[in-house]
């Protein structure tokens, strides 16, 4: 899992990749790795957030269009998060379009370490 936090001009802010153990599915993992990045911007006191991602599927579970037992703590976790800020959206971005992200997600699986964080 990865993200990354860009300012207006589109300059790279942070970014963070982190393993997530213990999740057997897709959904499970993308949820997990949108609701970190919900609670850094939060702590950091942001309060109008745009969200990126590039799994279609979890667009259907954060609007409430799908459903699974396995993952309905994961979306409580996101609603409650989704509460503290003023404004939020979720946009789907193909990866080819956000190389950045992907590439750290792609380096969090054979890091040596749990969790990174980069900050500029």
């Amino acid at each position: 899992m990865s993200w990354l936090k860009r300012n207006n001009q589109g300059n790279l802010l942070e970014a963070g990749m982190e393993k997530f153990e213990g999740r057997s599915t897709v959904m499970e993992s993308e949820l997990s790795a949108l609701i970190w990045p919900m609670q850094a911007c939060s702590s950091l006191g942001y309060m109008k957030v745009i969200f990126e991602g590039d799994n279609l599927g979890i667009l259907k579970y954060i609007k409430d269009e799908a459903y699974s037992f396995r993952c309905q703590h994961l979306v409580n976790s996101f609603i409650a998060w989704k509460s503290r800020f003023l404004s939020t959206s979720f946009v789907h971005v193909h990866r080819q379009n956000n190389s950045s992200a992907d590439l750290l997600a792609k380096k969090s699986i054979i890091s040596p370490t749990d969790w990174s964080l980069f900050q500029s």
